[in-house]
């Protein structure tokens, strides 16, 4: 049965994962990720079992990890930048919201960078 299925627990920080039916964009998915409330570890699927699988997967090479880390630094980065892009040409109520979504990006970017340095130190031994 599909509530048999074990969650591994955060790959990032080790804390306890949870499965939740939730709506994007009024459609149904399974999302799972870490108690601890990282905005930004967690995975999306139609089905649970899908969600799960993925939740579950883990990269053996601690390398691949630390790059998973810098391919996500640079996707909040640009992220960012469009924020904040849009936050200067706005004139409206929209402004503070996009600055805060910048700032959001730019903090998120600095711990994927900071995580992905640890992870390769580890891995060299250091």
């Amino acid at each position: 049965m599909a509530d048999d299925i074990a969650l591994k627990n955060c790959p990032f920080c080790g804390g306890e994962a949870i499965a939740k039916n939730k709506s994007f964009y009024r459609y149904p998915v399974w999302e799972v990720g870490c108690r601890n409330k990282h905005p930004w570890i967690f995975i999306r699927a139609i089905e649970r079992e899908a969600a799960i699988a993925a939740w579950n997967t883990r990269a053996p090479d601690p390398l691949a990890r630390a790059e998973a880390f810098e391919e996500a630094a640079r996707w909040h980065e640009e992220q960012g930048r469009s924020a904040r892009n849009n936050a200067n040409r706005s004139l409206n109520k929209m402004h503070a919201a996009l600055s805060t979504r910048a700032t959001t990006h730019h903090d998120s970017a600095t711990y994927c960078r900071a995580h992905a340095a640890e992870i390769r130190k580890g891995a060299r031994g250091e």
